[in-house]
């Protein structure tokens, strides 16, 4: 399948599904990844890649609204795929 006409706007992908969704997507395609997160992974840290872009990014706040200004500047393509990763799990809650 060919992603290189898509963008993909990925939450939570400093590790865990996120950051596999990252690796994989950069290395089985020509897709750009958005990645909004609190952090970035070790790896990510050494992407030598302009189709991966790390906004840092904590989606539990309230005032992002400079992040989401860029946005607009960083989505080039007509295709846009959102995946919703970002997550808190509190154990014993």
């Amino acid at each position: 399948m060919d992603l290189s006409s898509k963008t993909f706007l990925i939450t939570g992908t400093s590790r865990g599904l996120g950051e596999a969704l990252v690796d994989t997507i950069l290395t089985k395609s020509k897709a750009t990844i958005v990645s909004l997160s609190r952090s970035i992974s070790k790896n990510q840290e050494n992407f030598k890649n302009d189709r991966f872009i790390f906004l840092k990014t904590d989606l539990s706040k309230t005032k992002n609204s400079g992040n989401f200004k860029e946005l607009k500047k960083v989505i080039t393509t007509k295709e846009l795929v959102f995946i919703n990763n970002a997550c808190s799990i509190y154990p014993n809650s």
